[in-house]
């Protein structure tokens, strides 16, 4: 272990529970989130930590976390991730197929600033910062549309039986 993170462990430890909520509001599972947290421990561990003082350490530690778990959901491609009642998680592959085709026609059925947003990052496979920027909203903007869009759409699938 680098003998600069152990100075910082007692604080890490203590932002870990904020950490975690972070990741979970930027979009990630309860298993990503856990997983970008310890990974980013992880790379402090073996690398060192470059905190430069130029704010408070928590600021620091929580924009490595953000960038962390904005990794993670931009190596998510060409799946719709759906939570069924039991928590576990559905992929729908968004490749051109028939599932593909009615999942677009699902969409045309929801909020359309939701939908928008799911179309441009699961169809366009772009990042939620470029389907921002498209949209003329903030980043965060985009990532809570999705969010929202993406429940709407899972009762909707629910309502007509194709997701439990």
């Amino acid at each position: 272990m680098n003998a600069e993170f152990g100075e910082y462990l007692d604080q890490i430890r203590e932002l870990q529970p904020q950490a975690y909520s972070i990741s979970r509001g930027v979009g990630l599972t309860n298993e990503e989130a856990e997983d970008a947290i310890q990974d980013q421990n992880l790379q402090f561990a073996r690398s060192g930590i470059s905190f430069k003082n130029y704010s408070k350490f928590s600021t620091w530690y929580y924009q490595c976390i953000i960038n962390r778990s904005e990794r993670i959901i931009g190596s998510r491609k060409n799946h719709l991730p759906l939570t069924d009642e039991g928590g576990i998680e559905k992929s729908y592959d968004l490749k051109e197929n028939d599932q593909s085709k009615s999942i677009r026609e699902k969409l045309a059925r929801i909020n359309p600033l939701f939908a928008e947003v799911i179309r441009l990052v699961e169809f366009e496979e772009i990042s939620y910062s470029e389907a921002a920027t498209r949209l003329g909203i903030p980043e965060v903007t985009a990532r809570t549309r999705s969010y929202r869009g993406r429940n709407e759409l899972k009762a909707l699938l629910q309502r007509e039986g194709i997701f439990r």
